[in-house]
C-alpha cells in the first residue's frame, strides 16, 4: 500500500509539474506573439525523439522563447544542445537535463549552465566575438543583436558536434534516455488521471483541518472578549 501511495503522489507532482509547464509555456509564447497552438505543438515534437521528456521539451522552449528567442530559432537552438549533450555532457546529469540545463544557461546567461551540455564556450565571449565583427563594442550591442551573437556563437561552437544525438539515440545512451522519457511520460498520465481525486482529497483534509482549529480554539474565546 505504501508503495502504490508514493507511486500515486510522484505521478501526481509530475502530471503538475507538467501541466505548470505547459502553462508558463503557452503565457510566454502569448507574450512574444507566437501562436499558442503551433507552439505546444513544437514543444510535443521536440520530444518525439524520446531524447527528452515532454515536461523538459516544454521547459527547454520556454527558457528560450523567454529570452526572446524565436520558435525556429529555439528549436534548432535545441537541436544542438541535443547534439552537444550527445557526447560531451556533465556526467552526472541525464540527457534531458543537460539540455534543459544549458537553455536555462542561455536565459540567464551563465556559461556554467550552458557547459552542462558540452558547449565550452563562454556566453559572453559569444557576444564579444560577433560584437568585433560587426564593427562595435558590446556595450553598444541591442537585446536583438546580443541574441544574434548567442545564436551565432552556439552554432559554430556545435557544428562539428550535428548529427550525434540522432547516432546516440541508437545506442545504449538513447536507449536509456528513451526509457527514462517513458516512465516520466507514463508518471505524467497517471497522475493527470489521479489529480481530481487528488484535489478532493486535499480540499477534504483543508476542511478537516479548518474545522478542528475552530472548535479547538472556540473553548478559549472568552479571554479575548
Amino acid at each position: 500500500l505504501g508503495s502504490v501511495i508514493a507511486v500515486a503522489k510522484s505521478s501526481v507532482e509530475a502530471a503538475n509539474e507538467y501541466q505548470n509547464s505547459l502553462k508558463g509555456l503557452a503565457s510566454v509564447a502569448r507574450y512574444a506573439g507566437e501562436d499558442i497552438g503551433s507552439t505546444l505543438s513544437t514543444a510535443a515534437k521536440l520530444s518525439e525523439d524520446g531524447i527528452l521528456s515532454t515536461t523538459e521539451a516544454v521547459t527547454a522552449l520556454k527558457n528560450l522563447l523567454s529570452k526572446g528567442f524565436s520558435t525556429d530559432e529555439a528549436v534548432t537552438m535545441i537541436g544542438r544542445f541535443k547534439d552537444a549533450a550527445a557526447c560531451g555532457r556533465q556526467s552526472s546529469l541525464e540527457f534531458g537535463q543537460a539540455v534543459v540545463s544549458a537553455t536555462e544557461g542561455i536565459k540567464n546567461e551563465n556559461s556554467m549552465l550552458v557547459d552542462n551540455a558540452g558547449v565550452t564556450k563562454n556566453v559572453a565571449k559569444m557576444v564579444e566575438d560577433y560584437a568585433k565583427s560587426i564593427d562595435k563594442s558590446t556595450n553598444a550591442l541591442s537585446e536583438s543583436e546580443k541574441r544574434q551573437a548567442i545564436y551565432n556563437g552556439l552554432l559554430q561552437e556545435t557544428e562539428a558536434q550535428v548529427g550525434n544525438a540522432a547516432l546516440a539515440a541508437q545506442g545504449l545512451t538513447g536507449q536509456q534516455a528513451i526509457l527514462s522519457k517513458s516512465i516520466k511520460d507514463t508518471s505524467i498520465t497517471i497522475g493527470t488521471e489521479l489529480m481530481p481525486a487528488a484535489t478532493a482529497i486535499i480540499r477534504l483534509l483543508g476542511d478537516g483541518f479548518n474545522g478542528i482549529n475552530e472548535n479547538a480554539i472556540k473553548p478559549f474565546l472568552f479571554l479575548f472578549n
